[in-house]
């Protein structure tokens, strides 16, 4: 059985490899040789077997992993294939759905201050054009777009912060099972550089 103990513990080998949690509900921590730690939830349906993400380590806690291993395997005995699901629920999440959640998790580790001053920046500079769009729905192009705007007026400075909590919302998406990438990420030399005037 997994304890935090154990999970902390756990250390990148050459190869990759997966820890059971052995409590029968498909469990599995997957250790990546670069370190990386990610739950694994292994399961049959229509007699074949498969295998789904639940997140990644510590963004997605070893209770709240096997809640969701428990809330898959009841869904196997009503007839819901786990991966189907998940694909409905990351087609679902709108761009401002998945970056309340991140905010909400942002926010309790800065300051009041600061973490008003990004959530004022995303409804100013980013939500009006790609707040309603489906995660699954936004690429680089239409990120970069949105960073067109804030450079278009000159404020560079600005523009490279939108594309850092862009960024962070991303990854935070990735962690959790709702996007596969990050569309900023290769967007930096398309954006004017930092010593250029504006904020």
């Amino acid at each position: 059985m997994l304890t935090e103990r154990t999970i902390n513990q756990a250390k990148p080998k050459d190869k990759l490899y997966r820890l059971s949690d052995n409590t029968g509900n498909g469990l599995s921590l997957e250790v990546s040789p670069e370190g990386g730690k990610r739950w694994r939830f292994r399961y049959r349906f229509q007699r074949k077997a498969k295998m789904i993400s639940l997140g990644t380590y510590p963004l997605v806690s070893l209770k709240d992993a096997r809640s969701k291993a428990i809330d898959a395997k009841k869904g196997l005995e009503s007839g819901v294939e786990p991966g189907a699901k998940k694909k409905a629920a990351q087609d679902a999440k709108t761009f401002q759905e998945v970056a309340q959640e991140w905010f909400d998790r942002f926010s309790a580790t800065t300051t009041p201050r600061y973490a008003a001053e990004v959530w004022s920046r995303l409804e100013r500079e980013v939500f009006p054009f790609i707040g309603n769009k489906l995660l699954a729905d936004i690429d680089a192009p239409t990120v970069l777009s949105v960073l067109r705007r804030t450079e278009d007026r000159g404020v560079i400075i600005t523009t490279h912060k939108i594309k850092s909590h862009i960024s962070q919302i991303f990854k935070y998406a990735i962690a959790c099972g709702l996007a596969y990438a990050d569309p900023s990420r290769d967007l930096s030399a398309e954006v004017l550089p930092k010593n250029r005037t504006g904020v």
